[in-house]
Formats: structure tokens, sequence, C-alpha cells
């Protein structure tokens, strides 16, 4: 009996681990064909890093290693948003990032759409 539940716990780690991770999938191609992270804000991607942070430091001191690995993939994929995010943010070549209403300070106005 016990065995079955850890075998089902692994499962259904494993499931969301593939769901959490690939749910930035489509965001990520989206942004790359639009060379556009408009759609990200930074302090969403901030704030999910924490998170993301947390989850890793939990699993590595209660020692499970499906949320080491989980967390740690995951965590790169989050660093490697907020380091486009703000290598687009200084690229006056690609378009404003920031929403209606914001100051955009690659551009120095004020976006209106």
């Amino acid at each position: 009996m016990i065995e079955s539940q850890t075998g089902l716990a692994l499962l259904l780690g494993i499931i969301g681990t593939i769901t959490g991770i690939g749910c930035y999938v489509p965001q990520i191609i989206k942004s790359y064909r639009t060379k556009s992270m408009g759609d990200f804000h930074l302090w969403f991607l901030i704030l999910i890093g924490f998170n993301i942070l947390s989850w890793l430091l939990f699993g590595l001191v209660i020692n499970n290693i499906l949320l080491i690995i989980a967390n740690g993939i995951d965590l790169c994929v989050i660093s490697f948003l907020v380091v486009w995010k703000l290598r687009c943010h200084k690229d006056p070549e690609i378009e404003c990032l920031t929403l209606d209403g914001e100051y955009c300070f690659v551009h120095k106005k004020w976006h209106v759409i």
C-alpha cells in the first residue's frame, strides 16, 4: 500500500513538473517570434522566481530529489526570462515593453496605445 502511494506521489510530481515548466513554453515561443517581452511584467517574473527558489530550498531541506530537480530547471527558465526581459528593455531597437500609461525609459516617452 505504501509503495503504491509513493508511486502515485512520484507520478503526480512528475506531471506537475512537466506542466509547471511547460506552461511557459507558448509564451516563450510568442516572445521569441515577436521579439517582445512586453507580455511579461518584470515583477511577475521576480515573484515567480522567488516562489520557485523557496520551493527549491524546501526540497533541499527535506532532501526531495524531485523538488530539487523540478524547481532547479524551473528556476533556470525563469532566470533566462528575467535576463531576456532586462536585455530587451535596454535595446532601443526592440519595441517598447511598457504597458499603456507607463513611462518607457528606453525611448524616454510615455507609452500610449
